[in-house]
């Protein structure tokens, strides 16, 4: 098998956990892990979660993990609806990450080889 036949393996992880909760520090840990490893990470942030996306300088661990995710590439949908109905205004989220619908949700699913969700 050449090189461009070998698929990259995805790891989808589905975020509704707050930024201080012990989920979201695994989810973290585990993308950054999966990154180490060569795998392709894609996250999709619902409910608590979508604060872990606001462009924020903050010190706290959360979110200087989360950003050194998208530094190193993870690829950062969140649910735009969600979004909306807590009032959080689209200019208060990080320009690295996407906004998106379950439509998109629905494709992450089948893109990825395996999906965690973690709350």
């Amino acid at each position: 098998m050449e090189d461009s036949e070998i698929k990259q393996r995805t790891l989808g992880l589905v975020l509704g956990a707050d930024s201080s909760a012990a989920g979201m520090r695994v989810a973290l840990r585990l993308a950054g892990c999966a990154l180490d490893k060569g795998i392709a990470v894609q996250v999709f942030l619902i409910g608590d979660a979508l604060a872990i996306a606001l462009d924020t300088q903050s010190n706290k661990a959360p979110f200087k993990a989360f950003r050194s995710l998208l530094q190193r590439g993870a690829d950062v949908t969140l649910c735009s609806v969600m979004l909306r109905d807590r009032g959080i205004p689209t200019a208060a989220i990080s320009t690295q990450v996407t906004q998106g619908s379950l439509l998109y949700f629905a494709e992450m699913v089948q893109r990825c080889d395996r999906l965690l969700y973690l709350d």
